[in-house]
């Protein structure tokens, strides 16, 4: 028995480009890279083992990504 084809839409009409590819460089974001050691070190060491440079990349990070939320927001 063979299985039929079943192609799903992508939600985008042709021709168009869509969103940008992953690859490119995005600006004035703080990388995962850094944070996800830094949440992993609480995860397994508690808040009280960070530095404070680790401390202020976080509340960094958490506030471009409140910034970003709000905007986002906005153009719903």
């Amino acid at each position: 028995m063979e299985w039929p084809k079943i192609s799903f839409p992508t939600g985008r009409k042709k021709g168009s480009k869509g969103k940008a590819s992953v690859s490119k460089k995005v600006t004035g974001v703080i990388a995962l890279e850094k944070v996800d050691p830094i949440l992993e070190k609480i995860s397994k060491e508690g808040m009280g083992s960070l530095t404070a440079a680790e401390r202020k990349l976080l509340e960094d990070a958490r506030k471009k990504l409140m910034a970003k939320d709000r905007s986002s927001d906005s153009v719903r």
